[in-house]
């Protein structure tokens, strides 16, 4: 309980600059020779998001199946509301970013309750 206010901050700050970057109308393209650099991004960011949420969580929410579950359904919603908006930014709704995202949400929560539970 210590850190939670640093710790709800960073979430917020983080939130607010990936729904930034992911409705931007043309994001910057400095990886462009990497293949499928978009979707390692989102797996990078919902990695982040989950591994935040679950830090946040540690410590008001007991049990790892309910957290995973509310962890994945938030960020998870999060994702598709993003990808629904996507399209009227001029970007692109795209399924396997969704993908991405649910690999980057599970793997995230996995890290966090391997070294921070």
């Amino acid at each position: 309980m210590k850190y939670q206010k640093a710790l709800l901050f960073c979430f917020i700050a983080l939130i607010i600059t990936a729904s930034i970057l992911m409705l931007m109308p043309s994001p910057p393209d400095i990886y462009k020779d990497i293949q499928n650099i978009d979707k390692i991004e989102h797996a990078a960011v919902f990695f982040v998001l989950a591994f935040f949420l679950c830090l946040l969580l540690r410590k008001v929410m007991p049990g790892r199946i309910r957290k995973l579950l509310l962890v994945f359904g938030c960020l998870m919603l999060y994702g598709i509301l993003i990808e629904i908006i996507q399209p009227f930014t001029g970007r692109n709704l795209e399924v396997a970013d969704m993908a991405a995202e649910a690999v980057g949400v599970l793997s995230g929560t996995a890290v966090s309750f391997i070294f921070c539970d």
